[in-house]
């Protein structure tokens, strides 16, 4: 079990913390099937506030709860097609709205330790408000003391 917190970086001031939970199957033979892993996540993000809330204009915190039914599949050895990586479907506790969308995202392994990425992702289900289409790009570092 891991946890992630996101620092605000908008004038509301509110964060997000929360558990979150994985696991991951890859086949066996590495690189050589089309399927490179499934690597589901869950996550609950609760909103709280740094600063005392004085304000009344300050938004509701937000909570609520994160799946990623992550897919890889090897387009070759360097090169993958990733679902559901970077954008999973959101349920919002406080307003009881799913948001689902469709995620893709080609990556790019240079060498070991650098990889590269771009995708989109467009809304399908949208009952919860955060976004009708998005494009995103990727730079991955990676070090390892083996």
């Amino acid at each position: 079990m891991w946890s992630r917190i996101l620092a605000s970086l908008s004038n509301t001031g509110q964060w997000l913390a929360g558990p979150q939970v994985s696991a991951s199957f890859k086949p066996a033979g590495g690189g050589q099937n089309t399927l490179s892993d499934i690597s589901p996540l869950a996550r609950y993000m609760m909103g709280f506030n740094r600063k005392a809330p004085t304000s009344a204009s300050l938004p509701p915190a937000d909570n609520h709860l994160e799946l990623y039914p992550t897919v890889g599949l090897n387009l070759s050895s360097s090169t993958q097609l990733r679902f559901w990586d970077e954008n999973g479907a959101v349920y919002n506790l406080a307003g009881g709205g799913w948001f689902v969308p469709i995620d893709a995202m080609v990556t790019q392994r240079i060498n070991k330790n650098l990889l590269i990425a771009i995708g989109g992702a467009k809304q399908v289900v949208q009952t919860y408000q955060l976004y009708n289409w998005t494009v995103y790009g990727k730079i991955s570092l990676s070090f390892s003391s083996r």
